[in-house]
Parts: structure tokens; sequence; C-alpha cells
């Protein structure tokens, strides 16, 4: 099996903190984002900073350097009626990445039929990837352009992927926020299936099958770590507080460093180990928070050998201030 790979997202805040160390870590770089809005037209707002691609080409020249484009609103669901649509925004597009000096285009559709209910998106989708390589061949014949995808937990919104991943290079697994919107506190990005018949969608290792029923091979998946928590505020539970009933949905909460200097065994909180998850969780009799830290990614990097996938990506670089867990993770791909 060839060296895992590390990716990184990073939002446009983000970009100008990349250290030679970290981007010497790294194999694939993921700015956010472009966005694409119903009638296909691209908006700049959140690239303020690609003025940074020449640095970060000469701490790693080895390094992808990809632009990663979102909807605006529900816009890829209204701009991809038909080849003809497909092919205009996908040259849109490749034109936009090359145009500013990416090595490829990654696609981050939140999520087809979702939003609108509207299935003819799952076909949408499959002609928009196949538009896109088609695009990529035609406009740069003689260097191939990396094509990713930024694909959900357990591919709930996809029929089959069969049609368009011929033409993929990698599908990025998004396991976190799993169950992030009930009422119920739960681990948010676990490695490995919990313990509960409590509502569930999903971990790390159950959407690996899930996607290679869709058609997928493992060898183009990245699985997915998160360097940002999910927060269950009034919650009911006398014990450890996991499963427990929360008067509010999650919400985002602290990043890792923010947690081991406030809360990581501070100020009320106490950390918790679920061994059959393989994930960590903090509780202080009221407040629950879910979080991935160095021993559930380097589970997670354990995963990528023992299910036979690419590599791991994680959202997002800039949460990782203090460089401790690409650090880690690099570590254990590398072991």
């Amino acid at each position: 099996m060839s060296q895992p790979i590390l990716a990184v997202y990073c939002t446009d805040d983000g970009v100008g903190r990349m250290t030679e160390a970290d981007a010497k870590k790294t194999d694939i770089f993921y700015y956010c984002f472009v966005r694409v809005d119903e009638n296909g037209a691209l908006s700049y707002a959140e690239l303020n900073h690609a003025d940074q691609l020449p640095r970060l080409r000469e701490m790693n020249p080895d390094m992808k350097i990809v632009l990663t484009f979102a909807s605006e609103g529900v816009g890829f669901g209204l701009c991809t009626h038909g080849k003809a649509a497909c092919d205009a925004v996908a040259e849109r597009m490749v034109r936009a990445a090359m145009d500013l000096g990416f090595d490829g285009v990654d696609v981050d559709w939140e999520f087809p039929a979702d939003q609108t209910r509207d299935m003819r998106e799952r076909d949408n989708y499959v002609r928009l990837i196949c538009s896109l390589r088609e695009q990529m061949d035609r406009l740069s014949p003689d260097r191939r352009l990396l094509l990713s995808l930024a694909v959900p937990a357990t591919g709930f919104c996809f029929g089959s992927l069969e049609g368009c991943i011929d033409g993929v290079d990698y599908v990025n697994l998004m396991t976190y926020d799993i169950n992030a919107g009930v009422h119920y506190t739960m681990h948010h990005t676990p490695p490995r299936r919990p313990n509960t018949d409590i509502v569930w969608g999903g971990s790390v290792e159950e959407s690996v099958p899930a996607y290679l029923a869709k058609g997928v091979p493992r060898e183009k998946m990245l699985l997915g770590a998160a360097w940002y928590s999910r927060t269950w505020h009034n919650v009911r539970s006398d014990t450890d507080g996991l499963y427990a009933y929360a008067g509010d949905k999650s919400d985002y909460g602290p990043d890792y460093p923010w947690l081991k200097n406030e809360f990581i065994n501070k100020n009320g909180y106490v950390r918790y180990w679920d061994d059959t998850a393989k994930a960590p969780y903090l509780f202080n009799g009221e407040h629950f928070i879910s979080y991935d830290d160095p021993d559930s990614v380097r589970e997670k990097c354990k995963l990528v050998s023992e299910l036979g996938v690419a590599g791991i990506m994680v959202w997002e670089y800039r949460y990782d201030t203090d460089h401790t867990l690409l650090a880690v993770m690099r570590d254990a791909l590398d072991d």
C-alpha cells in the first residue's frame, strides 16, 4: 500500500496560519470556498488569501492545493438540470481553479435531494461530476487535475456513484456532525460504532462499507476527523451524560486547544472515554461535549490501514492553533 494521504480543509482565515512544519506533513490542502449560485455563477467572497498559494507551494512543492466549491443556498441543485447546464458550470469551475493556480477541484454539495427533496438531483450530481472530469481533461490535457468529493457519513443522499467514480481521485467522508441535530447526546465523530440503539447515523468504520455499496473503491476514500466539538446543553443525566436527553440540539463547541486549556478535567468538566466507540467526551452535569482528541484520531489513522482506504482528511486546519493534532495524525499514519 502507498503512503497514506493526510488532507486538510481550510477556510480563508486559516490559510495564512499554515506553517512550514505543517505544510510538510500535508499531502492535500483544500481551500474553502468558492460558492456556486442557482445560475451557476461563482462568488469569490471567501477567497481573500489566494495570494498565499506561492508561499504554500514553496513550503511543500509536493502538496496538492485544491479549490473547494460549495453551494450558495441550493445553487448546485438549481444549476445542474441537464447536460448542457452541467457542462457550463463545470467549465466555469475548472477555469476558475486553473486561473487561480490550483491543482484541482473539490465538490462540497450538501446534499443532493436533501434540501429540495428533488430526487433527480442524485442524477444531476453524477452528471456534474462527469462533466467536471470531461472539462478537466479538455482544458488541461497535459496535466491531470485532481477531482475530489466531500460526502456525508453513510452516503444517505446518494443512489449510486458508479456512474462518475472512474473520473474521481478521492471521496472524502465527512464522518462528523453525526446525529448532531437530535436531542440526545451523541459522539459526533466516533471511529467505531457505539453500543447504543438510540437514534444513530453512523461512524467512521460503518461509512466505508456504505460507500463500497455505492460503487466507491476503498482506495479512493479518505476518512474524516474533526478539530471542533459539538455541545449539548440542558442535559438530563445523573451519570456521565452519554445518550441522555438534552433540552437543546447540539451546537458547535470549542476547538481542541480551547478544550485542553479550559474544559478537559477543568472547570467542572470530566473527561470520559468510550472504549467501544473509541471516542472521548466531556460532561459537567449540565453540558455535554463530543470531540476528537489525539487518542481518537490515532484510532482513525489505525482504521486507514485496517480498512485499506487511501488516507484521512480533517475539517478544519484553522482549529489546530497549537499544531498538535496534525502532528499526531502524520505520525500515526507513518507508523
